[in-house]
């Protein structure tokens, strides 16, 4: 299919240039793949515009509501429509590139902030991580999910969309889930995720925990444990976790 990209340069000096002259700076924006297979790409596009545009709305009513559930909620709002797109496209760094600094570039500006790193829209250098924004979004669903095949997107009250959804732990999802390797283990997220929803991970114990499961993950296969397989392993790294920080020396 025929797609929208933006270059690392272009998207670089997009976003430096718009910051200095907000109104008069235009995004130069390229296409890739066959020129006959446009149609799927403008259906999502639409459908993320009006996902966006929505989730800001309700923030502008109620300033109040925490950030990060509300990119917790949009990820999962938007993720069913992007995951449509082909392989081929969910790959090329260029294309998220393009969904930065276009239809997602003011909920960008609203989330990481107005001078937020270039890291947020993905165009500090040629390769982009998960400190891009729809990128880290689509990624926080897609390996919580997994290889699930029953996940209902609209069923707010499920255990798993509160799980994805939940607020003020961006410190989880950024630095001890999508920066590590944990990423590739869907089962041990929602086990990480459901021991930090129900306060078993203290936010003092998180960075140790995280270390710790990092740490067996040199005598563990994760992609292979079954869901009840995951249980001890968090269980113990928070009880090493604190152990860890119970023997830090105490600040005078």
């Amino acid at each position: 299919m025929r797609y929208p990209i933006v270059a690392w340069e272009s998207g670089n000096s997009f976003v430096v240039s718009k910051r200095a002259t907000p109104s008069s700076t235009a995004l130069t924006i390229d296409y890739a793949g066959s020129s006959d297979e446009i149609d799927l790409y403008i259906e999502v596009e639409h459908q993320v515009n009006a996902l966006i545009n929505e989730a800001l709305g309700r923030w502008q009513k109620n300033p109040k509501l925490d950030k990060d559930q509300i990119e917790g909620e949009l990820a999962i709002a938007v993720f069913p429509f992007l995951d449509k797109l082909p392989t081929k496209v969910l790959t090329d760094l260029n294309f998220w590139r393009f969904l930065s600094c276009g239809p997602f570039y003011e909920f960008i500006n609203w989330r990481d902030g107005d001078n937020c790193k270039l890291q947020s829209f993905g165009v500090s250098s040629p390769g982009i991580s998960a400190d891009c924004v729809p990128y880290r979004m689509y990624l926080r669903v897609n390996v919580t999910i997994g290889d699930l095949e029953n996940f209902d997107f609209q069923d707010k009250n499920s255990t798993l969309y509160k799980e994805i959804s939940k607020g003020r732990r961006t410190d989880v999802w950024r630095s001890h889930i999508l920066r590590v390797k944990t990423a590739y283990a869907p089962v041990l997220v929602r086990e990480l995720l459901s021991q930090h929803s129900a306060g078993r991970i203290p936010t003092s114990v998180v960075r140790e925990t995280a270390k710790v499961i990092k740490r067996k993950r040199s005598n563990i296969i994760f992609e292979m444990l079954a869901a009840d397989e995951t249980i001890p392993v968090v269980y113990s790294s928070i009880l090493k976790g604190e152990e860890l920080v119970a023997k830090r020396p105490t600040k005078l």
